[in-house]
């Protein structure tokens, strides 16, 4: 998910330069998204363009401005918090013994 995220990323910078840029970069997230989910969590900032939570997806937008991160799985948000507390939310439950 994150080479795609690179690839996207450099390719809309160079868009001007490149012809047919737009549909390789289209083919590279229809490709990831054909793929089956392998529970890949993904961590973005609150400043981060791909920061989505208010504008495409559901819930409160966040403020580029806050210490808050956002964890995706599956396209989904699965955490909205300061880092630790969202590290902590996704490390898997431990048996105490």
């Amino acid at each position: 998910m994150l080479q795609l995220i690179s690839y996207v990323s450099l390719c809309c910078q160079n868009c001007i330069a490149v012809s047919g840029c737009r549909e390789q970069a289209l083919e590279a997230i229809r490709a990831v998204r054909r793929k089956p989910d392998e529970g890949e969590t993904i961590i973005v900032s609150a400043a981060d363009p791909l920061n989505l939570v208010g504008i495409l997806l559901p819930g409160p937008r966040l403020s580029p401005f806050s210490d808050k991160v956002v964890a995706y799985r599956a396209g989904i948000p699965v955490a909205i918090d300061v880092l630790g507390a969202v590290l902590s939310h996704l490390q898997p439950a431990t048996s105490q013994g």
